[in-house]
């Protein structure tokens, strides 16, 4: 059964951590990826898929960050303590301006697309935002989400695109959605996805869901699910290089499973 590993801990420790993120999707060759960390005091850590490697503390204005997303040129958003979006760079975190199109609402979860690097950003209404450098933000008011794991932004050019991937939906149902004009879909016939979820994150084989008592599962069709672990809870999950999850566990303290196949 696949349980949980802890990091090595530098000699004077790290600060209670609140969110990890790496990259989710495909990657080339076998090397150790990066895995960000981010503290409760406003620190970030940087560390790589092996739990036996060293964290390295990154220079930051030491904005508090709640949650983290990256993509596969190791550019890191993430969302403040005040609710918004952020990005980091030049060692400092900086507001992303949306305009006035968020209407006040802060957001809470946010996550890169695998496909096209588009940094997902779902607000506390349960809208979300599309960014990406080379577009314009798109607001998709379709379901209420809690959190979403994109594959690939919708298309600008059809107001029926809703976009790639899985999410968690207001109510904590699993969606999926393949990018067709189905939008995105919690069941079939009379048969419901997965259900008591905050989060969702994907590996290139699996789905990785938080659920409300903390608790993680792993599941490839979205309605049949295996634990993660005996008794392991968690505040923060992501999916990552060879289908491996990264967590901070509920005490704040760095994790990875001991191996790629969750369901066996």
């Amino acid at each position: 059964m696949t349980d949980w590993l802890p990091y090595k801990l530098p000699s004077g420790g790290l600060p209670t951590l609140q969110c990890v993120t790496t990259w989710r999707g495909y990657v080339a060759g076998t090397y150790p990826m990066q895995v960000y960390w981010g503290g409760t005091d406003g620190s970030l850590w940087r560390s790589t898929t092996d739990p036996q490697s060293a964290f390295v503390q990154m220079s930051t204005n030491s904005v508090v960050v709640t949650r983290l997303a990256v993509d596969d040129r190791d550019t890191l958003y993430g969302i403040n303590s005040s609710g918004k979006p952020v990005w980091y760079g030049n060692e400092a975190w900086t507001d992303l301006d949306f305009g006035d199109t968020t209407e006040g609402y802060p957001a809470v979860n946010v996550a890169v697309a695998t496909d096209d690097d588009t940094a997902w950003f779902v607000m506390h209404d349960g809208q979300y935002y599309v960014y990406g450098p080379a577009m314009k933000t798109i607001e998709i008011m379709n379901y209420g989400f809690k959190a979403v794991a994109p594959t690939k932004a919708p298309d600008p050019s059809d107001s029926n695109s809703v976009g790639n991937g899985w999410a968690v939906l207001g109510w904590g149902q699993l969606a999926y959605s393949a990018g067709n004009d189905s939008g995105w879909v919690f069941k079939s016939g009379n048969n419901e996805m997965i259900s008591g979820l905050v989060d969702v994150s994907t590996s290139v084989g699996y789905a990785w869901l938080l659920k409300t008592d903390g608790s993680v599962w792993a599941t490839k069709s979205g309605f049949k699910e295996q634990s993660v672990g005996t008794n392991f809870r968690a505040k923060s999950i992501c999916g990552g290089q060879g289908d491996y999850c990264f967590a901070v566990n509920a005490d704040g303290a760095p994790y990875r499973t001991t191996d790629p196949t969750p369901m066996g």
